[in-house]
């Protein structure tokens, strides 16, 4: 049989910082890092096709832990998976470990452990700063103190907790936005916020983004940051983490400016999709929330492709057509109301980009954080092709 992994866990939301640190602070009591060379000089080895370690000190894995180790020690993860034959897969898995000449060096390679569930979190090198959500938690209490925190008004308002993996939105008093159409000219607001994001397991750093609530119907998206602002490695001294970190928060702050830009450019922008299609962003839009071209093809009708000759020109016209039909088919009360509005001169890329962040509201919140980021990627390059789009 294949290798067994848990797949279980479900996130759990937050609303204030005070619940947040509660469960945190549990959570972690029973959170370790432990060295895979000390634990391979006890005769610890993959056994029940589930587990690593000895008969009296084991530990499972979580499907991200378990995949993350077949990475990085370059094991065949689909020729395991394929695996029928009880016993085999721990047999393969020991020895790709124990023949691992080539590959990876065992010697400075760490294991996140839940001591308590004895599960696998995840795997680190002796580089990596450890650097927990308690921590992460007390540096955000020490931005919102700072003045610049304060002017802004910055507070949260969500957080999610995943495998370690733990989301921080915080959103200021700074709006913006402006809607134009047979109705006159007036606001059409927009909170900007900042997203913060750690993981103690080593698969990403800390990022800042900012992220955007249309007061309408409180939708998300994640809008792109430079690197160079948006990250903090977990590498470096441990002793200016905090620092770096609230530097990047610091910085995000005073070039809210460039969301604003970012607002009133998707907002001068029409939605024409044959126009998407054409610049090349057809299959980007089209892959933004998962099973869409799937669902796209049971709601649309295609009659008429057949008689398009040339192949390029039918991917045109499919392309054009389901991208035409996602408000339709997506579309939900209020941000479809404002697509349709007969007060707006024609709908925008925003009112397009809010259909689809609207209906990710009804996603499981890590696949909702997951297309808010897909979404901010698609206005990022929307603008990007702002002057072919506006011909």
């Amino acid at each position: 049989m294949a290798f067994f992994y848990e797949t279980s866990e479900l996130p759990v939301s937050f609303k204030t910082l005070t619940h947040l640190k509660n469960h945190i602070s549990a959570t972690e009591k029973s959170i370790e890092k432990i060295s895979l060379k000390e634990l391979l000089r006890d005769n610890a080895s993959f056994f029940d096709d589930s587990k690593f370690g000895t008969k009296n000190h084991n530990f499972g894995f979580t499907e991200y832990s378990y995949k993350a180790l077949c990475q990085y020690f370059s094991f065949p993860l689909a020729l395991i998976e394929g695996i029928t034959q009880e016993g085999l897969a721990s047999t393969l898995l020991n020895d790709f470990m124990t023949n691992n000449k080539g590959r990876q060096n065992t010697d400075n390679v760490y294991f996140i452990v839940d001591e308590q569930q004895k599960k696998i979190l995840g795997i680190v090198t002796g580089s990596y700063v450890y650097y927990t959500n308690t921590e992460f938690i007390d540096a955000i209490e020490e931005i919102l103190g700072s003045s610049e925190a304060q002017e802004n008004e910055l507070i949260i308002d969500s957080a999610h907790y995943y495998h370690t993996r733990l989301y921080v939105r915080l959103i200021t008093r700074i709006e913006a936005g402006v809607a134009t159409g047979k109705g006159g000219t007036k606001k059409d607001l927009t909170k900007i916020g900042l997203q913060l994001t750690n993981s103690m397991v080593g698969d990403l750093p800390v990022r800042v983004a900012y992220f955007l609530y249309r007061m309408l119907c409180a939708n998300g998206m994640i809008a792109r940051t430079k690197d160079i602002v948006a990250m903090v490695k977990h590498s470096g001294y441990r002793e200016s983490f905090d620092y770096r970190l609230g530097k990047r928060v610091i910085a995000l702050l005073q070039e809210v400016q460039m969301v604003r830009d970012l607002l009133n450019g998707l907002g001068e922008i029409p939605f024409v999709p044959q126009k998407l299609v054409k610049v090349g962003l057809g299959s980007a839009v089209l892959d933004t929330i998962p099973e869409m071209r799937s669902t796209l093809r049971k709601n649309v009708s295609l009659d008429g492709e057949d008689e398009i000759e040339d192949p390029k020109k039918r991917k045109i016209w499919r392309q054009t057509t389901y991208i035409d039909a996602i408000p339709r088919v997506y579309g939900r009360e209020h941000s479809l109301r404002v697509f349709n509005s007969s007060w707006r001169d024609n709908a925008s890329m925003f009112d397009f980009i809010n259909v689809l962040t609207e209906y990710a509201k009804e996603l499981p919140i890590m696949t909702r954080l997951q297309v808010e980021e897909n979404v901010g990627e698609i206005a990022d390059l929307v603008l990007k092709n702002k002057a072919k789009l506006m011909k």
